[in-house]
C-alpha cells in the first residue's frame, strides 16, 4: 500500500467519498494540542465531530476524558473496533451523526473540548459557518475548539477550480488525480490561513492560533468571544 503523503499516512478509507482516516493511524499536531489540555484538566469532557475510526477519540479517554464522538458513517464496526482499545470501558460513547445536525445532538454538560479534523471543507463556507456556530454553542466558556480543513495550497488544490472563487461561493470537486488518491469525492471547500480565521470569527469564536501544516492543510485553536 503506497503512502497517502509526506507523513506516510496510508489511504485507510472509511466513509464513502471522505478521505483517509488519519487519526487512527497517527496523532497529528494539533491532536497533540487537545490531548495535552486534557492533560492538564483534573476532569475533561470532549467531542469529536467527524470521528471516523475513533482513533482520537481513543487518546483523549486514555488521557481521562470522557468523550462523545460522532460521525456520518456506521457505527458498528466503528464501535466494535475502538471498544477494544478504550480502558476503563465507557469512556467513550459512539453515535452516528451529520455534523450538519448538531441541533440533535443533546448533551447534559457543555464540552471542554472539541476536535474536528479533515471535514469541515466538505460543506459549503455558509453551512460550515452554521455547524462552527453550534460548536459554539456546545463549547463550555473556558472552553476550546481544535479544527482543521485540506488546505487550497497543498496539493489537493492542484487543478483545483475552485480557486477562482471567493470563500463564500467556493464548493467545487478536486482535480481527477487528486480525487482518486485521496478518497476525497464530491465538492469541498479548500482553505488558506485566512479563509480558516474568517470561518471562526464569523462563528463567534476567537481563534487564538491559525496555521498551515508542512502538507499544506489548515489547522486552528479557538475559543469564546
Amino acid at each position: 500500500m503506497e503512502n497517502l503523503n509526506l507523513y506516510s499516512d496510508k489511504p485507510i478509507f472509511l466513509a464513502s467519498g471522505h478521505g483517509a482516516d488519519i487519526a487512527s493511524q497517527r496523532a497529528d499536531d494539533l491532536d497533540l494540542m487537545a490531548i495535552l489540555l486534557t492533560s492538564q484538566r483534573q476532569s475533561t469532557f470532549a467531542l469529536d465531530i467527524a470521528c471516523g475510526a475513533g482513533g482520537q477519540a481513543i487518546r483523549l479517554a486514555q488521557q481521562g476524558a470522557i468523550v462523545l464522538a460522532t460521525d456520518i458513517a456506521d457505527m458498528t464496526e466503528i464501535i466494535e473496533s475502538a471498544s477494544a482499545n478504550i480502558n476503563p470501558p465507557g469512556k467513550v460513547t459512539f453515535a452516528q451523526l451529520d455534523m450538519r445536525r448538531l441541533d440533535n445532538l443533546h448533551v447534559e454538560i457543555l464540552a471542554d473540548i472539541i476536535i474536528c479534523q479533515r471535514a469541515i471543507h466538505y460543506l459549503p463556507f455558509p453551512e460550515a459557518v452554521n455547524v462552527i456556530s453550534w460548536m459554539k454553542k456546545l463549547l463550555a466558556p473556558d472552553g476550546r475548539l481544535y479544527l482543521s480543513a485540506s488546505g487550497i495550497n497543498s496539493e489537493l488544490g492542484e487543478y483545483y477550480p475552485g480557486h477562482i472563487y471567493p470563500l463564500e461561493e467556493r464548493y467545487a470537486e478536486l482535480a481527477p488525480e487528486m480525487r482518486e488518491k485521496h478518497g476525497i469525492y464530491g465538492p469541498v471547500c479548500l482553505y488558506s490561513v485566512q479563509d480558516m480565521g474568517k470561518l471562526l470569527e464569523t462563528a463567534g469564536l476567537v481563534p487564538e492560533t491559525v496555521f498551515a501544516s508542512q502538507f499544506g492543510n489548515i489547522k486552528a485553536v479557538a475559543r469564546h468571544v
